[in-house]
């Protein structure tokens, strides 16, 4: 369904909040934060001791380790508004992270496993 200015979709009994002002206008995270980074809740803080955003971004990872697209898509924002929103959250300590290893990987590792997986 479009919205009556014709901007897009709409869900139905949504309200309609622009990106913007969920991140206090910024639009880039102070953490590097990759779509594949891995985060994880602390356990330090309890949700509620953050405005509602942030908290909802603690409460989708629910103890586990997931990676930002995942939140992304839990929480049903953009992925540019949940990593500036976890860049604030791991500033607090309430946030960890880890970033996916950069170094090239051991093709002869990747063809065992190739193998492992075709013979499933």
């Amino acid at each position: 369904m479009t919205d009556p200015d014709g901007h897009g979709d709409v869900v139905l009994g949504a309200p309609r909040i622009r990106p913007y002002t969920t991140t206090s206008g910024r639009t880039e995270p102070a953490a590097p934060l990759d779509v594949a980074s891995q985060v994880r809740d602390t356990g330090r803080y309890q949700p509620e001791m953050f405005p509602l955003d942030h908290a909802d971004v603690l409460t989708s990872l629910s103890g586990t380790t997931i990676s930002v697209a995942e939140v992304a898509v839990c929480m049903g924002r953009p992925v540019m508004v949940v990593k500036v929103l976890l860049s604030d959250l791991i500033a607090s300590g309430a946030v960890a992270t880890r970033a996916i290893s950069s170094e090239p990987h051991d093709i002869s590792l990747l063809k065992r496993l190739l193998d492992g997986l075709q013979t499933l």
